[in-house]
């Protein structure tokens, strides 16, 4: 994604770009509209949002400030720019790197920065053990008027062939297939996508509440691979997707597992996928209160599946001591809360979870999708065509 900014030490530009809101018209400094016209045009059609920084530097004492808005067009003689929310001006900004950057003396101006798309979402701890996913750079009431920029975030993550192939099969990356490894691979990502259930040769159930538990699976151990703070790189997550057989299949014991080997800890995990916030919770800590050793068993007897999170390997983890540590992952996905305030007072409220923090340390990640009938029915929309493309070749 590519963002514009301008550098200027004139506070009245930075003071105009302040306000909420504010027109820039080809009738007032050219220069900045022709700028602002030439980014739109380059990135207007391949991006579904367009930042406008204003980086200004005070002479005086070299303090440097941001302000950050979204630009739209009104016509072509007129762009409307909207002012961000804090927050998200501080990951933009930290995305960019530009605190230490200066242009001046080379007298450049405006200048377009990329930013990579593989990390477009974001964890924000909420409270002592909670914390909210989010679509980077937008806000709740633009993603309320529009789920699909959301909604095709993340089916692009639950197609994307790297993460079916790490997390749904148990292929090995550093194994030689030799001259047939694109063939090899894409036969075990397609066959990986039907077992999930992601596509089928006949139409999908999206009312199926199996379908639902395994889209919460695989977008819980991706979000918890980017967002669950283990030091080193020896960790590891159990691809337990790579057991279904057929999409109706269930497999045995809880929906996911992490483990680190220095710290000697492993991580129980149970995501649940409902419309009501607090319904996933009490489901999933009643899931989580019946966890027993099987799980265990079952892990130890498949455990060269361990995939480590860093490089992608496999067959690194050779045992699991009896002395390892237990802790809890609760991954949520619902449409009915997703201001701050709103999911921490959801997960305070719950008398379930506080008995269960009694005998387990928990981590909870939240991740909103606004509207799940919306999301299902768009993800039905894109498995009928991926389907289609993969199986018949379409």
């Amino acid at each position: 994604m590519k963002v514009l900014v301008h550098y200027t030490t004139n506070y009245t530009v930075f003071s105009d770009f302040s306000n909420s809101e504010c027109e820039i018209k080809n009738t007032d400094y050219v220069e900045r509209f022709n700028e602002i016209e030439k980014y739109y045009k380059r990135c207007n059609s391949s991006q579904n949002i367009l930042l406008f920084v204003v980086q200004y530097r005070n002479l005086s004492n070299s303090e440097i400030k941001f302000v950050i808005g979204k630009i739209y067009m009104i016509d072509e003689n007129t762009y409307n720019y909207i002012r961000i929310e804090e927050d998200v001006s501080e990951l933009l900004i930290k995305d960019l790197g530009l605190n230490d950057f200066n242009t001046y003396t080379r007298e450049i101006y405006y200048k377009e920065y990329f930013i990579d798309k593989s990390d477009e979402f974001y964890s924000r701890k909420i409270n002592d053990i909670s914390k909210k996913i989010k679509l980077k750079y937008f806000s709740w009431p633009e993603l309320l008027q529009n789920n699909e920029i959301l909604h095709n975030k993340l089916i692009d993550i639950l197609f994307d062939k790297d993460n079916v192939l790490n997390l749904a099969t148990i292929y090995n990356p550093k194994q030689k297939f030799g001259e047939n490894k694109q063939r090899i691979l894409n036969e075990k990502y397609v066959s990986a996508l039907k077992n999930i259930g992601f596509i089928s040769e006949k139409e999908i159930d999206i009312s199926k509440s199996v379908l639902h538990g395994d889209i919460g699976e695989f977008l819980m151990d991706v979000m918890i691979c980017r967002f669950i703070e283990l030091n080193g790189t020896d960790s590891y997550i159990f691809p337990k997707l790579a057991y279904k057989t057929t999409p109706n299949s269930a497999v045995h014991g809880n929906d996911g597992t992490l483990y680190n080997i220095t710290k000697n800890e492993i991580y129980y995990s149970e995501a649940k996928f409902y419309e009501e916030l607090s319904l996933g919770l009490s489901k999933a800590v009643d899931s989580l209160f019946n966890h027993d050793n099987s799980d265990y068993d079952f892990i130890n007897s498949n455990i060269d599946a361990f995939r480590n999170i860093t490089d992608n390997s496999v067959g690194e983890v050779v045992e699991i001591t009896k002395d390892v540590k237990e802790k809890l992952i609760v991954f949520l996905m619902c449409d009915d809360k997703y201001f701050a305030d709103d999911v921490s007072k959801t997960i305070r409220r719950s008398k379930k979870l506080e008995k269960l923090k009694v005998f387990h340390e928990i981590i909870i990640f939240v991740l909103p999708v606004l509207n799940k009938e919306n999301f299902l029915n768009l993800f039905k929309k894109f498995s009928e065509q991926k389907g289609k493309e993969l199986i018949y070749g379409k």
